[in-house]
């Protein structure tokens, strides 16, 4: 599981998909010059403790913007951004005020689906309580399907967390830097409760929605990928089929995506291009943002554009970016969400793979 504080800017990204329209509200431009400020901010900030200033800064900021704005509905997506910014949850904090308002007025919004994993990582009893509402209440099927499904992993893996950190003070000092202070605290303190919950979440999840989702677990057929190249022309993920495949999607206003450029050079740089393909799907909201960033920053391989909503975004539940996928020569996943030297070993090991299985 994804440590929740390891990148405060994720549920931003996630608030950014509202961005967009033809006849913006005066919310929504204020809204779209506070979520610019506060990215800005983000990226220019070196150190944790910078970090953490600009998170707790921004958080109220956008809390305040919220509460001004309660009628708008980009203000659901404020408070979304108070909670990627939180990193804690304090009864009289930001995030707590956020979630119990999401609670109580946004659980049947269908955009709680792209933060349902997020929310589920926190912890916190308040985002738990968000999540079994939209199993509850939400009239979006597949909204209530990621819910549930998050209720159950998250949970399994916290009462896997809590005997990890039981073994010893090394290893709760190790989860306790990695994961927060709050997160180990809450997950020692509820292992009964999330062992329910994860049977409960679990069964409810195979009974009833397992279907509704695309299975991307390790070692699942890829489902296929239809979207468009920079030429406007259909294109597939099928159409690799015979390659080691590193799917990515990610957008040009996502610092961790940029920061990943310069290895992905030296990847295409490496790999034969008969075996090996990058293809990059970029959620931008516009075609001309990422041709223009392209013409800056050169990147060498395959781009699609999706847009900021529909297509992968929402047929493979994409919630946060990058997000990775790493596929075989048979389509089949095998690595998720790895990037530098762990990624250049997984193609490594797949073209390797590949070539042994056709010598036999």
């Amino acid at each position: 599981m994804r440590s929740f504080l390891a990148g405060s800017i994720v549920l931003l990204a996630l608030a950014r998909l509202a961005l967009g329209g033809d006849a913006p509200s005066k919310a929504d431009v204020a809204f779209r010059a506070l979520l610019e400020e506060a990215e800005d901010k983000l990226d220019a900030a070196k150190t944790d403790v910078e970090r953490k200033e600009v998170d707790e800064r921004y958080a109220l900021r956008f809390l305040d913007f919220a509460q001004k704005n309660a009628k708008d509905p980009v203000v659901f997506y404020a408070l979304i951004a108070v909670v990627g910014l939180s990193r804690e949850t304090p009864a009289d904090g930001p995030a707590a005020k956020a979630l119990v308002l999401l609670e109580n007025s946004h659980v049947t919004n269908p955009g709680l689906r792209a933060a349902a994993a997020r929310l589920g990582q926190r912890g916190d009893p308040l985002s738990g309580r968000v999540l079994r509402a939209v199993v509850e209440k939400s009239p979006d099927k597949r909204a209530q399907a990621k819910a549930c499904k998050v209720l159950a992993d998250t949970r399994e893996e916290f009462v896997r967390l809590a005997e990890e950190a039981k073994s010893s003070p090394r290893a709760r000092g190790a989860l306790t830097k990695k994961h927060g202070r709050e997160l180990v605290r809450n997950v020692l303190a509820g292992v009964e409760q999330n062992k329910k919950d994860a049977a409960l979440y679990r069964k409810l999840y195979q009974d009833k929605f397992a279907i509704i989702l695309p299975d991307l677990s390790v070692g699942k057929k890829a489902p296929e990928v239809v979207s468009k190249d920079l030429d406007g022309k259909e294109v597939k993920l099928s159409q690799y089929r015979g390659k080691v495949v590193v799917l990515d999607v990610w957008a040009t206003w996502c610092g961790p995506c940029r920061a990943m450029i310069p290895h992905e050079r030296e990847m295409v740089k490496k790999f034969d291009s008969k075996r090996f393909a990058l293809v990059s799907i970029s959620a931008d909201a516009r075609k001309e943002t990422l041709t223009t960033f392209l013409k800056k920053e050169p990147m060498p391989w395959v781009h699609w554009h999706n847009g900021q909503t529909g297509g992968i975004l929402e047929d493979w539940e994409v919630d946060s970016f990058p997000t990775i996928y790493v596929l075989d020569h048979k389509g089949v996943i095998r690595y998720r969400d790895i990037r530098g030297q762990r990624l250049e070993d997984a193609v490594q090991e797949l073209l390797d793979e590949g070539e042994a299985k056709k010598g036999k």
